[in-house]
């Protein structure tokens, strides 16, 4: 009943016009199977329709939730490997870019390892390699945009030092590790000359240092910025 609501069951409309597959219905009737049959073979089956039908419905949260829970409870049967490689490919398309939170890049990042490392011999390790080199090429190139921000915006020299070299550890073939490269040249050079022109610079004192702030106190009070 749950695949046949899934993929080929309409009610007719005014008992003529085929309407629309009742996704929601399939959903109940393959959540029941887990519920009265959690230990048959067809409970993975129900997970794996389930996550089928949010990614159709465009819900990729409960379409990771229903992977997750085939993963976790059914570590060895046949579906496994293929909920593995889902969910990376899920996440992957979860990714806005490098200049947002890489939360899905690091967990598409994860599963397609987990499932390079798991199914060795599986026919879909060539798509875990490209998903990971992808996801790899992304996150490399978020790391670099940030190092790019504490070398251009804020001369912190050794924070984009080790964003850079992040960059290049995590995607060392990648054309991001060949920039961060020549960033890291870039930040040799601006840091000599950076410390050339202010090693002659006097150092204030604490008591100096001190002074400074109580005025800045005092105008602050006074309503003088």
């Amino acid at each position: 009943i749950a695949v046949d609501r899934k993929e080929t069951y309409r009610v007719k409309i005014f008992g003529v016009l085929p309407g629309f597959l009742n996704h929601d219905r399939a959903i109940k009737y393959f959540e029941r199977v887990m519920s009265i049959a959690p230990y048959s073979d067809y409970a993975p089956l129900s997970l794996m329709n389930v996550a089928q039908i949010w990614a159709i419905k465009k819900n990729d949260t409960l379409a990771i939730y229903a992977l997750d829970r085939l993963i976790i409870n059914y570590p060895k049967h046949f579906l496994t490997p293929d909920a593995y490689l889902k969910l990376g490919e899920t996440h992957e398309t979860l990714i806005r870019g490098p200049f947002y939170d890489q939360r899905s890049t690091e967990e598409a990042m994860r599963y397609f390892e987990d499932f390079m490392i798991r199914f060795p011999q599986n026919r879909s390790v060539d798509d875990a390699e490209d998903g990971l080199e992808n996801t790899q090429n992304e996150m490399a190139l978020s790391k670099l945009k940030i190092g790019d921000f504490y070398f251009y915006k804020r001369n912190r020299f050794h924070a984009a030092e080790v964003l850079y070299n992040e960059a290049i550890t995590i995607a060392p073939t990648s054309d991001t590790a060949e920039l961060a490269r020549n960033r890291l040249t870039a930040v040799a050079a601006k840091r000599a000359r950076f410390e050339e022109e202010n090693r002659d610079k006097k150092v204030p004192s604490l008591e100096e240092m001190q002074k400074k702030a109580e005025k800045r106190a005092k105008r602050r009070i006074l309503g003088i910025f």
